[in-house]
Order: structure tokens, then sequence, then C-alpha cells
């Protein structure tokens, strides 16, 4: 086979198992963090539609989009 199709399978099974170990375990039994959620959203950390909006027409009209 050659080296370029060898190397990427050589290089995950290496990385594989250290991904894997170093992964949560859901089985694992832990206390419940408590999250705390703001009863009203602050609509200063929210944009309108209308600003979306134009955010995206902004990104769109601009020619270096993209590249």
């Amino acid at each position: 086979m050659r080296l370029d199709r060898v190397a990427p399978g050589i290089a995950a099974g290496i990385i594989a198992p250290a991904l894997l170990l170093a992964s949560p375990s859901f089985a694992a039994t832990a206390a419940p963090t408590a999250v705390t959620v703001p009863a009203v959203p602050s609509s200063a950390d929210e944009p309108d539609a209308d600003d979306l909006r134009v955010a995206i027409v902004r990104i769109l009209a601009d020619p270096d989009s993209g590249r």
C-alpha cells in the first residue's frame, strides 16, 4: 500500500485511545450541578431580527466575504 493511505490509519490508531480515555464517562455517578437561568431574558444580549438581517446583508455585500 502507499504511504499516504497507511499514515492516516496509523495516526488514527495512535490517537484514538487517548481521545477515548480522555473523554468523560457518562455512566459515572456525579452530583447534579445546579443551573441558574435568569427569569427574564435580557434584550441587550440578544439582537432583534432586523439587526440580524442588516448584519447578514452587510456580510453578503462584502466583496472579500468567503475568501
